[in-house]
């Protein structure tokens, strides 16, 4: 199971070049810049914050809920950001949205209880907001000076384990042909997959070491770029063979990053 959540990385980093600047990556980060259609951004948001609200309304939440809660949250500030820097969608929406999952994070690095995170969380219907600033996700990413590698990779887990399964819809039907009624789970995974990009851009090697060169990972976040979106596109289509072309694709990137990266 760890293998193939680490091999993740390779599907979902693919989403967006890694920059070499602390402020490019900061620029992206914020989602300046958008990988997936503006009305894929808005479909993500609104799954990801029922997907937020629905962890945080469980009669008892886990460690594991609340890294969901995390992740997510930083979906949703970055294609909020991205969709507002496009032009596209209701700036003062956007700008509400951006905030409330901003403040789910702060409230998540103060290490307030479910309780006050629902109450906040519950701010995502009527937030409004003026504009967007940008914000250094250093300090939600990193423990210190290292990348919380765990955390980002938390949607591929399984739901037993906190996450939304995405590692294992990858695998399944790049294996297996999907059906039409899988169409839009799969989207919402492909959606995801490119927009935590990112979240996860953020851990490319800081020096290089052997195979593990920043230039590696900036191959394997355009391969895996391209799968993603490539996957989501097919599945708005409806394409069943282009969706298990894309999924499979990914597959290989991963197997590729996590072959390099991973020893």
């Amino acid at each position: 199971m760890k293998v193939r959540i680490w091999l993740g990385i390779g599907a979902v980093l693919a989403v967006a070049g890694v920059t070499v600047t602390w402020n490019a990556r900061t620029q992206a980060a914020d989602g300046v810049t958008l990988v997936i259609s503006a009305d894929g951004a808005a479909k993500t948001i609104d799954d990801d914050i029922k997907e937020l609200q629905k962890a945080l309304d469980l009669s008892k939440v886990e460690k594991r809920d609340l890294r969901r809660v995390r992740v997510l949250a930083i979906l949703i500030a970055q294609n909020s950001a991205g969709l507002s820097a496009a032009g596209k969608g209701d700036k003062a929406k956007l700008a509400g949205q951006h905030a409330t999952a901003i403040a789910v994070l702060d409230a998540l690095a103060k290490e307030e209880g479910a309780a006050s995170l629902k109450k906040i969380a519950a701010g995502f219907a009527s937030a409004k907001g003026d504009s967007i600033k940008p914000v250094d996700y250093h300090k939600y990413l990193f423990d210190g000076m290292d990348p919380d590698v765990d955390t980002a990779m938390q949607l591929y887990k399984s739901t037993r384990a906190g996450g939304l399964g995405i590692e294992k819809l990858i695998k399944d039907f790049s294996e297996k042909a999907p059906t039409a009624k899988d169409m839009p789970t799969i989207q919402t995974a492909a959606y995801r997959a490119a927009s935590i990009t990112g979240y996860l851009e953020q851990l490319a090697p800081r020096q290089d070491s052997g195979k593990k060169t920043k230039a590696a990972w900036v191959k394997f976040v355009q391969d895996a770029r391209a799968s993603a979106v490539e996957t989501a596109a097919a599945a708005e289509k409806k394409n069943l063979k282009g969706v298990k072309e894309g999924l499979a694709k990914m597959d290989v990137s991963c197997v590729g990053c996590h072959e390099v990266f991973k020893k």
